[in-house]
């Protein structure tokens, strides 16, 4: 059975705390609730959650400041933080928020399926990126020669026996195209059909 994903929502507003967490509850979520942001930092610290939706006027620390904690903490910077605000909605604000490593910066009012939607957007793109963050892992572990090859035939990840075979570091083969490592002969006759037959989303390995 898969467990729900655990979302912490920090808000000093009673009503709109209740109401987030409510509607984030109907769609299945395990929802955490807290009212400042010392206790929101207390509460992303013992568990962790995938996902909090944090308030960026609260009564004692701001949202801003809160999200520059959680993301400066190695054990929590791989918690996605999406700031709200129905007062710092301008854009320097906005664009505060996101320098102090937000992931996302919602301007309030919204309906509640726009932040519903949101957050599923958000839970979505941070599986892809732990997904190829495994990926890779595998990949480097791999003993025969492997690589990983976006659609525009660049190199994105590599490992040392595909290093080896290619006789270049890893370092340098990352961000070349095929092309350039393989020779445009070799890669329009051999390589590229190859690569145009596997492609069915934006990756692939060979």
């Amino acid at each position: 059975m898969t467990i729900p994903p655990r979302i912490l929502v920090v808000d000093d507003e009673p009503h709109s705390l209740r109401l987030t967490a409510r509607v984030l509850e109907r769609a299945s979520y395990q929802v955490t609730t807290a009212e400042t942001g010392e206790a929101g930092l207390r509460l992303v610290r013992i568990e962790k959650p995938a996902l909090v939706l944090l308030d960026v006027v609260l009564p004692d620390i701001n949202g801003i400041e809160v999200c520059r904690r959680i993301k400066a903490d190695a054990d929590l910077a791989n918690v996605c933080v999406v700031l709200l605000s129905s007062s710092r909605t301008a854009s320097e604000s906005q664009a505060e928020g996101l320098e102090a490593g937000a992931d996302g910066y919602i301007a309030r009012p919204v309906s509640n399926r726009e932040i519903l939607a949101r957050v599923e957007a958000m839970l979505r793109l941070r599986q892809v990126e732990q997904d190829l963050h495994r990926y890779k892992a595998i990949v480097a572990a791999v003993p025969d020669p492997m690589s990983y090859v976006d659609t525009n035939y660049v190199y994105r990840t590599v490992n040392a026996a595909y290093g080896k075979y290619a006789k270049r570091p890893r370092e340098e083969i990352v961000g070349l195209s095929v092309a350039e490592l393989l020779g445009r002969e070799t890669f329009n006759e051999q390589v590229k059909p190859h690569l145009d037959r596997c492609f069915d989303g934006e990756q692939v390995h060979y």
